[in-house]
């Protein structure tokens, strides 16, 4: 992956962990292990997936951890969230949290770009 891609990833990624905390701790005033708890309790969303996964990917309110990351994305996935489908692409695709396999990599990022 270009580096320019990468950062792309990051910064789509990490926008979206600084919106989840604005929403969640500043506007409503909600403490962080609150806002786990809760995203912990609305798993079946997967949205909250790639907000959980986006969490321990940066290390947010959390201690950074690339595997349970890329678990969350994958749990995003499996609900097909085009997000949760990229996220593990490029998870794959540089070895985050999982082993290094740029097929699995491409296959998942087909699957985003089908979903939209």
């Amino acid at each position: 992956m270009s580096s320019t891609r990468n950062n792309s990833f990051n910064e789509h990624s990490k926008k979206d962990a600084n919106l989840s905390d604005n929403v969640f701790s500043k506007k409503n005033k909600q403490k962080p292990e609150n806002i786990i708890n809760w995203c912990l309790k609305n798993q079946i969303n997967p949205i909250v997936q790639c907000i959980l996964a986006n969490f321990y990917y940066f290390g947010i309110w959390v201690e950074k951890d690339e595997h349970k990351a890329f678990m969350y994305y994958q749990k995003s996935a499996k609900m097909c969230n085009p997000k949760g489908l990229f996220h593990v692409g490029h998870c794959y695709q540089n070895g985050i949290g999982v082993v290094k396999d740029e097929y699995k990599a491409f296959i998942y990022y087909k699957k985003s770009a089908e979903i939209g």
